[in-house]
């Protein structure tokens, strides 16, 4: 394992074992039994492995009845405790954690474990609880984890030993502290706007597909997908079409010729080159299968969660595309490609071809014959609608991809501050403080 610190013990900090500087409480076991999802009279309600995030989430909060008042002494939920995980299905989970900001009339699950700072007057409990979340310790946690019966195991005996740095002076601690909550509230912030606009977007689509540019239509007609504008078409998506191709089957490798994009290149409805793999391919073949603006691929096979996922490319790049993805070519004197697409990922069209899934072994297929089949109503091109509509949701997916950088950088930069300012290998200004 990596060591903990790169740097040296600075001045003004103490460095000790783990096990020296905490006390440790273990969570609660019931049985099946005891269970309630809904509150009852005397039940009591239990944090989980799924209630640790970020932030504590009880969204999802499960409820025990008959727990003996004992156990909220032993198990309670404690104000200035760290909550963790200590035992998962996916080792990668072991060691995350949340600061409990409240004593809560709960208990929590013997697969997490708690601990806190021996002496708070020595040790703020929000500063071990930062320290609990740098990476080097994560890792720790995490990769030190036994399997046993399909389960990683929290180690103890591997991280007693953790030397634990800390500042002497408790208000060194403390600026730490606010700093780094400081960020987290822009992140959160962050994460509340981004919730917005994709709500906004989604709400948005909704509304554009069924009922087309607000105000623009006084007459509906029936149809066979429901009320569409009067002057809307209804057709099958292979009549907006010149052609559909499948991706190609050949092995790929970490170096090649050719990147060729797989169903993971594809999210929130276009195509990305991340995470690049290669292949290699005659010049005629390339040629073939290059992707060019304005290209849609389909997802055909995936989980039934995600198959049916849709994506355009927006971006001029040099790639071509996997077997599991089918490319679709819009005819533009039918229809805006960009327009085709948000159609395409707007829930109810979702729906109706996502109703051609079958299933596999583990997976999901639908088949682009089955797919060419599904029901658009679609605006006339000559109309400018198409273009109206795709120029509003631009719009918002430019909101959602500024507020996605913001947020990325500020997780960043909170990454930074928690090696930067855990270790002491920057200082906070004492003196400004004064």
């Amino acid at each position: 394992m990596k060591p903990i610190y790169q740097n040296q013990l600075p001045s003004g900090w103490h460095e000790r074992p783990l096990k020296d500087a905490i006390v440790r409480r273990r969570g609660y076991s019931w049985e099946k039994s005891q269970e309630t999802a809904v509150p009852e009279n005397g039940s009591t309600p239990v944090i989980r492995i799924p209630n640790i995030q970020d932030e504590l989430d009880l969204r999802d909060t499960l409820y025990l009845r008959n727990v003996p008042p004992e156990a909220l002494e032993t198990s309670g939920v404690t104000k200035n405790w760290i909550l963790y995980v200590g035992s998962n299905g996916n080792p990668e989970r072991i060691g995350d954690s949340v600061l409990i900001s409240q004593d809560r009339p709960m208990v929590f699950a013997s697969f997490l474990q708690g601990i806190t700072s021996k002496d708070s007057t020595e040790i703020l409990p929000e500063f071990l609880a930062q320290w609990m979340r740098l990476h080097n310790v994560r890792q720790t946690f995490s990769k030190t984890s036994q399997q046993t019966t399909g389960l990683a195991n929290f180690a103890w005996s591997a991280v007693k030993r953790l030397p634990f740095r800390y500042p002497d002076d408790i208000e060194e601690q403390r600026m730490i502290v606010t700093a780094l909550s400081h960020v987290q509230d822009l992140i959160t912030a962050a994460q509340q706007h981004l919730s917005a606009a994709q709500r906004i977007k989604t709400a948005l689509m909704q509304q554009l597909f069924t009922t087309g540019m607000p105000g623009r239509h006084k007459q509906f007609k029936e149809t066979k997908i429901g009320k569409v504008p009067e002057k809307w078409d209804v057709v099958q998506l292979k009549n907006l079409l010149t052609s559909s191709q499948y991706g190609l089957s050949e092995s790929f490798s970490q170096r090649g010729q050719h990147q060729i994009l797989r169903m993971m290149n594809i999210e929130d409805g276009f195509v990305h080159t991340r995470d690049p793999v290669y292949i290699d391919l005659d010049e005629t073949t390339y040629q073939n299968y290059r992707l060019e603006v304005g290209d849609i691929l389909f997802n055909r096979t995936n989980s039934l969660e995600l198959v049916g996922r849709v994506g355009i490319v927006r971006d001029r790049f040099e790639a071509v595309f996997a077997s599991y993805l089918v490319r679709l070519k819009a005819n533009t004197e039918k229809v805006d490609p960009f327009f085709l697409n948000y159609c395409l990922n707007s829930y109810r069209v979702k729906c109706r071809y996502r109703r051609f899934a079958t299933p596999a072994v583990g997976q999901a297929n639908i088949n682009p014959r089955n797919l060419k089949t599904t029901l658009i109503a679609i605006p006339k091109r000559e109309s400018g609608e198409q273009e109206d509509i795709v120029q509003l949701i631009s719009e918002c997916d430019q909101v959602i991809e500024a507020t996605t950088k913001k947020q990325n950088a500020l997780v960043l930069l909170k990454k930074s501050l928690l090696q930067n300012l855990l270790t002491g290998k920057v200082r906070v200004n004492m003196e400004a403080q004064a």
